[in-house]
């Protein structure tokens, strides 16, 4: 018999573990229950304060800013008609749900805290105060927001109240302006610079010949006249490129088929100047792809792009110009026979006060990124291909047409 009662006394030593298990299974259902309960009586008191009286429920969803009521475990209780068009979700997607799947993953672990700080002093303020401040909608876009807080005392606990605001909008009208800021910043400089020096030489050429004029010859008066005219035209080139950049931000233009060949040769006679000091040969096609602009700006596109060319060429530059269809779009291009660009040289090479060489020609960076806002604005884009010691081919797209001008 002692071996009998040593026997049951072990299989009840091993079935208290999983009795204790199992105890503690059934307390954390029936703690689940407790907060599933205490949810649902949260959600049905908020529903009732919010929603039972018409003038508070019409208000409530035509609030312009989406409006979250949340517990102060966080969970969310009552979502707006505004709320659900922020998010994509609906009510029934969220409520009972936490706060945190709302936000951006990086905000979830300190998002807590914040709740837990809130409700510990509950008062009506802003949140996030010089912080940028990010949302998250269903399909896992974020977005900028801006938040209110306030509180709610009810019988069945405090109630947390966010009125959320898309800011999406302002942001890109504060990008945009920073963005311009910095661009005048920059061009203030540089261009003061440019004209500085270009003025300089006016003043001090014309001095010399005012006072050097009866003892020079004819060869020196000539030289220094046409330093003065070379400045004159830098100065006039820097004023046009600065007037074509402000003006293409408000310019808007129907896009038409383009008779590229001519405005080609329009460009080109504009550079007979340069092409001829720099004994440049440039290969034309004899037509080219059909393509959807607006002439006049295109104009300016091939006149940098032809400029770049003559002056970053070889010695003397050799310049091919092309174009081919690319599916919906025309891409046409200038290939030149220079030193070529390394990858770092091509960042940049299309914004705003970007230099190609400011040892090898002189210039203000405002080309390149004139040619790159009119065939955005065009609906196309612009690029680079270099490699150093290759040359280099600039290339833009259009939208393309059915037919091929000559």
């Amino acid at each position: 018999m002692p071996y009998e009662n040593d026997t049951q006394l072990n299989a009840s030593d091993e079935a208290i573990p999983a009795l204790a298990e199992q105890i503690s299974d059934t307390q954390e259902q029936i703690a689940e229950m407790e907060h599933e309960l205490e949810t649902q009586q949260q959600i049905a008191y908020a529903a009732d304060v919010f929603q039972v009286d018409v003038t508070v429920r019409t208000l409530l969803e035509s609030l312009a800013e989406g409006v979250i009521v949340v517990d102060r475990k966080g969970r969310i209780l009552l979502f707006n008609r505004r709320a659900e068009e922020l998010f994509l979700y609906t009510v029934k997607d969220v409520q009972g749900k936490f706060l945190t799947m709302l936000l951006p993953e990086r905000y979830a672990e300190i998002h807590a805290s914040h709740i837990r700080g809130f409700f510990s002093n509950p008062r009506p303020r802003s949140m996030g105060l010089g912080l940028d401040l990010m949302a998250r909608r269903s399909n896992g876009e974020e977005f900028p927001v801006e938040v209110s807080l306030s509180h709610l005392k009810t019988e069945v606990g405090a109630f947390g109240m966010a009125f959320i605001t898309d800011i999406s909008e302002r942001k890109n009208w504060e990008w945009d302006l920073q963005t311009r800021n910095q661009e005048l910043d920059t061009f203030s400089h540089m261009v003061a610079h440019d004209l500085k020096s270009s003025l300089s030489l006016l003043i001090g050429y014309g001095d010399l010949l005012r006072s050097g004029f009866t003892t020079m010859s004819e060869a020196e008066i000539s030289e220094h006249l046409d330093t003065i005219i070379r400045s004159g035209y830098k100065m006039n080139s820097i004023i046009h490129e600065l007037l074509r950049f402000a003006g293409l931000r408000n310019e808007e233009v129907d896009s038409k088929p383009v008779a590229s060949a001519e405005i080609i040769q329009s460009a080109l006679l504009r550079l007979t100047a340069e092409i001829k000091q720099k004994n440049a040969q440039i290969e034309i096609p004899d037509e080219f792809i059909g393509a959807l602009g607006h002439g006049p700006w295109l104009e300016e596109v091939w006149l940098n792009y032809l400029s770049n060319a003559i002056k970053y060429g070889g010695q003397p530059p050799n310049i091919r110009i092309g174009s081919q269809r690319e599916g919906e779009l025309t891409r046409f291009w200038v290939t030149d026979n220079g030193p070529g660009l390394t990858p770092e040289e091509q960042k940049g090479l299309f914004e705003p006060f970007s230099r190609r060489h400011t040892d090898a020609a002189q210039g203000h960076g405002l080309g390149l990124s004139i040619a790159k806002r009119i065939v955005n604005k065009l609906g196309g884009s612009v690029g680079v291909s270099s490699l150093p010691g290759a040359g280099s081919t600039f290339y833009f797209t259009l939208p393309a047409v059915e037919r091929a001008e000559s």
